[in-house]
């Protein structure tokens, strides 16, 4: 639920395998080691190149105590969204193997107009139409270039030279997905990646389900430019921070955290049943 690109990579592989691979839980077992990591190394990297030069925050406190007392108590709809968004979270982590999270997603949808707690008008407003086009594209675009053999083509000639072994084409594949969303859309990025590491594995003999993780958690670990995602746009955008103050700490974090996957897919991921060679 973090972002797109893990639905995108799970569809992807899905329209190439014909059934899905990971449950909400075996998905969140993969990747929570890096997340937990890089809590740790991103909370140091901050304290480290932005030191803390506030000596209190109660001004803040007040404002955000105030503005939490202005909404008042949650009315009836707030309340039935809570309950929507709750049960859809816990279907999506107990059913959502065997439903399918994005049927799970469309009937949540379905509830909350069908109980009148959202009208179309509210929804309209906030919806990305491009962003959906685009994914509806991108699982198109992986399915077309599986099928006419071009993913496979691309694989070659782009991780060719890093196909002797699994650990040096997910350490390739990572670190290419890692460069490239720094510059682009971390969606965008799985779309491309994903056809050419499912026709990499088909060569070199890889499990096509572990391609899903191998791409989509390196394409979210964009933080050194503000084109990678829209969180450093917005900090950017601020007009407190320098490139620079993005640059140097955003690239040491993307190299930690491309080292902290690579060191996840050698030493935890045989736990879970993935034995890279």
């Amino acid at each position: 639920m973090g972002g797109g690109r893990a639905p995108l990579a799970l569809a992807v592989l899905e329209q190439v395998t014909g059934n899905p691979s990971y449950t909400f839980l075996t998905w969140s077992l993969y990747t929570l080691p890096v997340v937990v990591v890089m809590l740790a190394a991103g909370y140091l990297v901050i304290l480290w190149w932005f030191p803390i030069d506030v000596n209190s925050v109660v001004e803040a406190r007040v404002a955000l105590a105030e503005k939490v007392e202005s909404l008042g108590r949650m009315h009836g709809d707030e309340k039935g969204i809570a309950l929507v968004m709750l049960a859809t979270v816990a279907t999506w982590i107990f059913f959502g193997h065997r439903l399918g999270l994005a049927n799970v997603a469309i009937a949540a949808i379905v509830l909350l107009f069908a109980a009148k707690l959202v009208v179309w008008r509210d929804v309209e407003e906030y919806v990305n139409w491009g962003i959906i086009l685009m994914y509806g594209g991108a699982i198109c675009l992986g399915a077309a270039l599986d099928k006419s053999g071009a993913a496979l083509w691309i694989a070659h000639s782009a991780l060719g030279p890093w196909a002797e072994s699994s650990r040096l084409v997910i350490m390739a594949m990572s670190a290419v997905t890692w460069l490239l969303t720094e510059a682009m859309s971390n969606s965008a990025v799985v779309a491309l990646m994903m056809p050419m590491g499912l026709g990499i594995a088909k060569d070199v003999g890889l499990p096509l389900a572990i391609i899903a993780p191998a791409v989509a958690i390196p394409a979210g670990l964009a933080f050194a430019f503000p084109i990678g995602t829209p969180s450093n746009a917005i900090a950017y955008s601020s007009g407190y921070l320098k490139l620079r103050d993005l640059f140097v700490p955003g690239l040491l974090l993307g190299l930690v955290a491309w080292l902290v996957f690579n060191l996840t897919v050698i030493l935890y991921w045989p736990l879970l049943g993935f034995r890279p060679v």
